[in-house]
């Protein structure tokens, strides 16, 4: 998708989900996906399956810091999941089919923005 300034999440409250049927998932397989693929410093968001392990949700902030939320084990393949990556009131909160997987208090921090395409 374009860049839009609806991508530029700054310091507020947010959702962004999706539905995934995965086909495959071994090595690293994004989901979504907010920057430069061949720089990751440059992401604001991103939600991946990482190295074969497990799905994480990634955001990097302005002051060069990161907060990662994680599922403790690997989606199965030819399954429909809902992902959804919330934050509200400081708190970020990583869910899978509407079950709260592991959330974090990021304070005020400002989540990266960049002109990039959002991939989904």
């Amino acid at each position: 998708m374009p860049d839009s300034e609806d991508w530029s999440f700054g310091s507020g409250d947010f959702t962004v989900d999706t539905w995934v049927l995965f086909n495959d998932v071994t090595g690293y397989k994004y989901i979504v996906f907010k920057g430069d693929q061949s720089s990751w410093s440059t992401v604001g968001i991103d939600i991946h399956i990482q190295n074969s392990s497990f799905l994480e949700a990634r955001l990097n902030f302005t002051d060069s810091t990161q907060q990662y939320l994680a599922t403790g084990s690997l989606p199965s393949i030819s399954t429909w999941y809902h992902i959804a990556l919330v934050r509200k009131n400081n708190i970020v909160s990583l869910y899978l089919n509407g079950s709260l997987v592991q959330s974090a208090d990021i304070g005020t921090k400002i989540i990266q923005s960049n002109s990039y395409p959002l991939y989904i």
